[in-house]
C-alpha cells in the first residue's frame, strides 16, 4: 500500500484494505499453522537436546520419517498447506545395536563352555546368546531402531557379500 501511495491507518482506502485482509484469514487455518510451528519449534529444540545427550542419530533420523517407512516425510519438505499435522515433537532416540540388545543378556549366568585339558573356559556360549537374541527378534524389529538396524544390516551384508541376502539369510 505504501509503494501505491496509500496510507493503511489514515485513509478510508488503506483501511478499507486491512479489514479486507484481516477478514480473509481463516481462524481455524491461522490456528492449526501456529499449532504446527509450536510443535515444529519443540521437535528443532528436542533434536538439538538429544544432540547433547548423544542419543540423535541423523540416519535413523531420516529413516523413522521416509514415508516408505510410515513416517510423515522430511521436516524440511513439511508444510501445513493442506490441513497436513506435524505430529512429532520429539526425535526417536537413537541406540547403537549393542545397547539396544545389552537389556536382554543382562541376567545370563556365566556357564562352562569347554575345556582344552589344561584350561577350562567359562562365559555365555555364542548358542544361549543366540537363543535369547531369536527369541526377541520379533519384538526388536517391531521398533523403529530394531527396523533401522535390521536394515542397515541387510546393506552391509550386500555390500559385503556382493548380492542382496534373502531374508532367511539376514536373520541369521
Amino acid at each position: 500500500m505504501y509503494a501505491a501511495g496509500i496510507d493503511p491507518l489514515r485513509s478510508a482506502e488503506g483501511r478499507s484494505a486491512l479489514y479486507r485482509l484481516t477478514n480473509s484469514i481463516n481462524p481455524a487455518e491461522f490456528n492449526r499453522m501456529r499449532t504446527n510451528a509450536k510443535i515444529g519449534f519443540e521437535y528443532l529444540d528436542a533434536i538439538e537436546k538429544a544432540k547433547a545427550r548423544n542419543e540423535f542419530d541423523q540416519d535413523f533420523e531420516n529413516f523413522t520419517l521416509d514415508t516408505s517407512n510410515g513416517g510423515p516425510g522430511r521436516f524440511e519438505d513439511f508444510s501445513s498447506a493442506g490441513g497436513n499435522m506435524w505430529n512429532r515433537s520429539a526425535p526417536y532416540i537413537y541406540q547403537d545395536p549393542n545397547t539396544m540388545v545389552s537389556p536382554m543378556f543382562k541376567d545370563m549366568q556365566d556357564e562352562y563352555i569347554d575345556s582344552d585339558g589344561q584350561y577350562d573356559y567359562s562365559g555365555i556360549s555364542r548358542d544361549r546368546r543366540a537363543s535369547v537374541l531369536n527369541a526377541n527378534l520379533g519384538s526388536l524389529l517391531n521398533t523403529p531402531i530394531g527396523r533401522y538396524h535390521y536394515q542397515m544390516s541387510k546393506k552391509r551384508n550386500a555390500e559385503l557379500l556382493g548380492y542382496t541376502p534373502t531374508e532367511e539369510e539376514s536373520l541369521r
